[in-house]
């Protein structure tokens, strides 16, 4: 659910991530099926001000319920994509997710390198 219980944040059937409502039944894409095939995209989630979708990609388990991953940030407006850690686009997190309000994001302080 993305607000108010009455949307979600899904894959289409073309693969797109799309936002429905389902009090007005309208469906809008936010980011393109082509941006989730390019970068191999392991999940992904929306900001709560819906400007930007966090992804998280090069995906590696390490136990039973944890992984580590590179993350990057889609920006909804321009569909421009960059890396999470500006200053280190190949560090690995075990953690990254939005806050509550606006494009506050949350990551575990600690990185690895493959």
């Amino acid at each position: 659910m993305i607000s108010d219980d009455h949307e979600f944040l899904f894959r289409d059937a073309d693969g797109a991530a799309t936002i429905y409502n389902a009090e007005t039944l309208r469906k809008t894409v936010v980011m393109p099926n082509t941006t989730f095939r390019q970068m191999n995209v392991h999940q992904y989630s929306i900001s709560p001000d819906r400007k930007y979708i966090l992804l998280s990609i090069d995906y590696k388990k390490m136990y039973r319920h944890s992984f580590l991953a590179k993350y990057r940030i889609f920006n909804i407006s321009n569909e421009h994509v960059v890396p999470l850690l500006h200053d280190d686009s190949n560090a690995m997190l075990q953690f990254a997710q939005w806050g509550r309000g606006g494009s506050q994001l949350l990551s575990s302080p600690q990185t690895f390198y493959p």
